[in-house]
């Protein structure tokens, strides 16, 4: 905990500094708005994370391309601490923001889309939507499929994010197709 105190005061120190040489807008300010943000997330501050990703997301909405990955990273990171602060409508329109971006760069068909599927998917899981939540693992495991080795870590996931799924809903049978599917792919 001490040593993401430590790192958080030089990146801030760092910031007031770059603030100060570079102006406001700057890639810099950008970088540094996102380190202080990462070990905010890191100590388990998550209001303070949100606040820095959020001004490193409005800068660089103002100098980067709209198409820049960077958007839905800076989305997607804002969505993950509301989501472990149990914000899960923030999250939710944060993903959204971060699902539109990656689809506008990218495609709808790749492996990164996936993963905000997923992500989102998790939430609904969490409110007990099991009907969202099954449709979006299984949107995803649809491109990962297409995108990715069966054997990529990203599709044992989700093929174990189904199974939980059907768990909580009382499916066991299956739930322990999914599992399986996790283990006899490892196996091979």
């Amino acid at each position: 905990q001490r040593m993401y105190e430590k790192a958080r005061e030089n990146f801030q120190n760092a910031l007031e500094i770059q603030l100060d040489t570079l102006g406001k807008m700057h890639p810099e300010i950008v970088s540094r708005y996102n380190n202080i943000g990462f070990v905010s997330f890191r100590a388990g501050d998550y209001e303070k994370a949100v606040e820095n990703y959020q001004n490193a997301l409005e800068i660089r909405l103002a100098i980067a391309d709209e198409n820049d990955l960077d958007i839905a990273l800076n989305y997607y990171n804002i969505g993950l601490s509301h989501k472990l602060q149990g914000a899960y409508e923030a999250a939710l329109k944060s993903y959204g923001n971060a699902l539109a971006h990656r689809k506008a760069a990218l495609g709808e068909r790749h492996p990164k889309v996936a993963s905000i599927y997923n992500s989102i998917g998790a939430i609904y899981s969490e409110q007990s939507d099991y009907e969202k939540a099954l449709h979006l693992h299984k949107k995803a495991l649809a491109i990962q499929l297409d995108s990715l080795e069966e054997t990529h870590s990203d599709v044992l996931i989700t093929y174990n994010d189904i199974g939980l799924v059907y768990w909580y809903q009382g499916i066991y049978e299956k739930a322990l197709e999914n599992f399986q599917k996790v283990l006899d792919i490892r196996l091979v």
